[in-house]
């Protein structure tokens, strides 16, 4: 919401427009802009010298209905990316870089848990195939071992979900393509990662040790992702989902092996990636499928989205 507030905001005051405003890709705020065209909030204006973006009607009753965000716009531009992923009523300044992403809501874990047996009962129901255990919590001692050997200390969001939630959460699910969910983006069959699931505590140091194998890959690259990301899943096609440790500190991005959807952001933190994709039965098994789940108000998955809400209306998990 903020972020197409900032953008529509920018277009009408005849202001600059570009990635690095956001600390995203350039590609990024082009697809963004794309999905704000596709959704009637923008139109492209054609012009002799170059084509321009103008605010439509809905995109102005957009900035009228949600004119109270004027008053939190950062002066400082360097706090814009941080304020654009803010969710929440009151926006708050970020107090440190370690923490400015992890500032979560609560989320409710057995919802997770309820989502993911509503996923997996569907798909077998169907006539698919799928599998789900839900370990239980790490201790501290366990996640201090890890970080010892990692020689950092784990996200705050991720490192909450270990300690109060689980330590392991192994799910997948596969149906034949007759019998998938339709999107906008074409028929998704499958979802969830099947070598090592969601998230695994004792395969970090192995992760970590093949994202070392391939910092080559930085090295064309504006942001260096694969040297400064953890990665938590791989999803046996041999790309990566990680946190950002850098730039967008608590960010999900996508970790591939070709330069075309490289550091694609998944979600604003941890909880919130897999509050969202739980919420769709963590469907999706290639990074297009993954994309098409985001909005116009929110460039991570986000299971409000209308793709979103037609995948929960075929696999039963609106209730």
């Amino acid at each position: 919401m903020r972020f197409l507030f900032s953008v529509l905001k920018r277009i009408v005051d005849n202001q600059s427009l570009n990635h690095e405003l956001y600390k995203i890709k350039e590609y990024e705020l082009r697809d963004f802009l794309k999905v704000a065209i596709a959704n009637g909030y923008i139109e492209v204006k054609k012009t002799g010298f170059r084509d321009t973006f103008e605010v439509t009607g809905k995109g102005r009753a957009f900035l009228d209905d949600f004119n109270h965000l004027d008053k939190e716009l950062p002066v400082d531009l360097e706090e814009l990316p941080y304020w654009v992923r803010f969710e929440g009523e009151g926006y708050q300044p970020p107090q440190s870089e370690i923490i400015q992403n992890d500032q979560e809501s609560n989320y409710i874990y057995n919802e997770w848990t309820h989502k993911l047996q509503l996923t997996y009962s569907s798909i077998i129901g169907r006539g698919g195939k799928s599998a789900l255990s839900i370990d239980p919590p790490a201790t501290e001692n366990e996640i201090l071992q890890v970080e010892e050997k990692l020689k950092y200390k784990l996200p705050v969001s991720f490192r909450k979900v270990l300690l109060e939630y689980s330590s392991k959460v192994y799910f997948y699910w596969g149906i034949e393509e007759n019998k998938g969910a339709r999107t906008s983006n074409g028929i998704i069959a499958g979802g969830g990662f099947f070598d090592h699931g969601l998230w695994n505590i004792d395969k970090l140091v192995e992760f970590d040790h093949y994202r070392e194998d391939n910092e080559f890959l930085d090295e064309n690259e504006e942001y260096k992702l694969w040297s400064n990301s953890l990665i938590f899943a791989l999803n046996g096609m041999g790309d990566c989902i990680g946190i950002d440790m850098k730039y967008n500190i608590g960010e999900i991005v996508y970790l591939p092996h070709d330069s075309d959807s490289y550091g694609r952001r998944l979600g604003k933190s941890f909880e919130s990636f897999m509050d969202n994709w739980i919420n769709i039965g963590c469907s999706g098994l290639f990074i297009k499928e993954l994309i098409g789940f985001s909005s116009a108000g929110i460039p991570y998955i986000d299971h409000r989205s209308a793709n979103a809400v037609m995948i929960k209306n075929q696999l039963g998990l609106e209730n």
